[in-house]
């Protein structure tokens, strides 16, 4: 890119706020992200949500993202930005995965911090992390996903129903886990995943089962 002059083209896209979401303090919770670094997958997840003007309505797709690997491990799309859609999305991640992380981190928007969504994750053995009011960096690894996110998908107005644009979200997900390259990780995060869970078989593996032990006989 730089050999050809050429520069992505960015476009930051606007984030919806519910009324009781100002002025909310900041809560107890630990940001996590700022003093944890995971070793493996299903430590640290974060999740965030992003919402697309489609026939009069806006549509909202929430997202589970694995901090180590930056894969998105989980999602859900649908016409409403309450708790049951990030809800949902967490739960289609523990699907996938089959398991649940030790922490979650989001910001402190009213989907996240409500008692259900808390009450979902301590069912699960998982720990809530926070990022501050206004300090969207604390998320950074949602908010970098969102960046071209919604570029990449494109003008929902050529879709004819919201079944198509439910689709669309889907597939690109999959470009983005399966196809895109991430440059924290130099390649897809789902071969990153993979690489990761080789390495770590590998480890766990006995050191001696490529020999094998002779003795010597002893004649009698």
């Amino acid at each position: 890119m730089r050999k050809y002059g050429l520069k992505p083209m960015i476009r930051r896209g606007v984030r919806f706020v519910k009324p009781d979401d100002l002025g909310r303090a900041d809560t107890l919770t630990p940001k996590v992200l700022q003093s944890l670094c995971p070793v493996r997958p299903d430590v640290v997840w974060a999740g965030d949500f992003t919402c697309v003007r489609f026939m009069g309505r806006f549509w909202c797709a929430a997202t589970v993202m694995d901090v180590f690997t930056r894969e998105i491990v989980g999602w859900h799309v649908a016409n409403h930005h309450t708790t049951a859609l990030v809800a949902d999305a967490f739960l289609d991640a523990v699907r996938r995965t089959g398991r649940a992380p030790g922490w979650f981190h989001s910001d402190q928007g009213s989907e996240y911090v409500s008692g259900a969504y808390g009450s979902l994750l301590a069912s699960h053995g998982t720990a809530a992390s926070q990022s501050r009011k206004s300090s969207p960096w604390q998320n950074g690894f949602q908010e970098s996903f969102y960046s071209s996110f919604k570029l990449e998908l494109g003008d929902p107005g050529r879709f004819d129903h919201a079944g198509e644009l439910i689709e669309a979200v889907h597939q690109q997900v999959g470009y983005y886990n399966n196809r895109r390259m991430h440059s924290a990780v130099r390649m897809p995060p789902v071969r990153f995943r993979e690489l990761q869970k080789q390495k770590t078989a590998a480890l766990a593996a006995p050191i001696w089962t490529n020999y094998s032990l002779s003795l010597p006989v002893r004649s009698v």
